[in-house]
């Protein structure tokens, strides 16, 4: 009886909620929504009957502004690529390849929060119908607290590297005023135009670094529900003398509602994989380039081969938690086959 109750305070109904997924991941959609790549109208519930709100309007609004902002910034550096002399050509070119990403990663947050094309809503809405009565008609308690947790932590770190990132490029520019025209084009150098080109870096990377996170922490969420559901299992072998228990259909049953899930996240999730293992792979190899084609001194070289090491890491960051997603969605399978020998 205790553990139920604790249970049901660990998925206790919120009237304000209509996905407890949501609501586990709030500061991480709260991020996305200030960088455009997420709706405010749909941080706190979701509008039964697409009605179209004052808050609907300003979100799409808001984002829309947002997602023109990126693409200016984007033609600008391309169009910077012609003037440019021959000696930062190449830096040129990498700022326009750069940019263009980011706008792939925006309109990937455009598709995936969309309620027609996109999955994101309908997950949350799976997860609500399908998953957290499952756990709880089963006794399981969802680990809600890590996910609060490792979700706060990543849009913390998430946020340190933005950070980080834009001193880095605003120093860059202060000790190589020649490459603030690249940046700055067409506008002249001024300390107004310098302030716009600070915010419009901060705003460049928020974008690409919280995709990032949002990859992350959907990933390593799931991944601790497969776990879950496969200790449950190997609990119920070891006290039924390692045979099959009576409730594996409907752990296998909650399994396949999981790897539903999955399936559901993936249509969005897979453009963000292909985008950072495309990107990240071309922009790492032109970073490459760089190094072995211009002559540069110490400052300018430990910025280009941290943006070298920046693309390895998306990379192997992408890599890496797809990886142990997979993992542990098989490993349940593998735990089946063992007991069926």
């Amino acid at each position: 009886m205790n553990a139920k109750r604790e249970v049901l305070g660990a998925w206790g109904d919120d009237n304000r909620q209509t996905s407890k997924l949501k609501k586990l991941i709030r500061p991480l959609l709260v991020v996305m929504a200030l960088c455009g790549c997420y709706n405010f109208s749909d941080i706190v519930y979701i509008n039964v009957g697409h009605k179209k709100n004052v808050k609907t309007v300003l979100s799409a609004t808001f984002r829309m502004v947002y997602l023109l902002i990126m693409f200016v910034v984007c033609i600008k550096y391309g169009v910077a690529i012609h003037y440019v002399s021959s000696e930062y050509k190449l830096f040129a070119v990498e700022c326009f390849l750069v940019n263009i990403s980011i706008v792939t990663f925006f309109v990937a947050c455009f598709k995936m929060t969309n309620r027609r094309y996109g999955n994101l809503e309908k997950s949350f809405k799976t997860w609500e119908d399908d998953i957290v009565p499952e756990f709880m008609a089963m006794e399981l308690r969802c680990q809600d607290s890590m996910i609060e947790a490792r979700t706060k932590l990543v849009v913390i770190a998430a946020f340190v590297i933005t950070v980080i990132n834009v001193a880095a490029v605003a120093v860059l520019v202060e000790i190589y005023p020649e490459l603030a025209w690249i940046h700055l084009f067409p506008l002249p150098y001024t300390t107004w135009t310098n302030i716009g080109f600070i915010l419009l870096i901060f705003m460049i990377c928020t974008v690409f670094i919280v995709t990032q996170a949002y990859t992350v922490v959907l990933s390593r969420t799931l991944t601790i529900l497969f776990k879950i559901l496969s200790e449950k299992l190997e609990q119920d072998i070891c006290s039924n003398g390692s045979k099959i228990p009576p409730n594996f259909q409907r752990l296998r049953l909650l399994h396949l509602k999981l790897t539903k899930l999955v399936v559901e996240l993936d249509k969005d999730l897979g453009w963000f994989y292909a985008a950072n293992f495309g990107y990240g792979t071309g922009l790492g190899v032109f970073t490459l380039y760089q190094i072995t084609k211009i002559t540069m001194d110490t400052h300018l070289l430990i910025v280009v081969v941290v943006w070298l090491l920046s693309s390895l890491a998306v990379i192997g960051i992408a890599a890496t938690f797809a990886a142990l997603l997979h993992d542990a969605v098989s490993l349940i399978r593998r735990k089946h086959i063992d007991i069926s020998v």
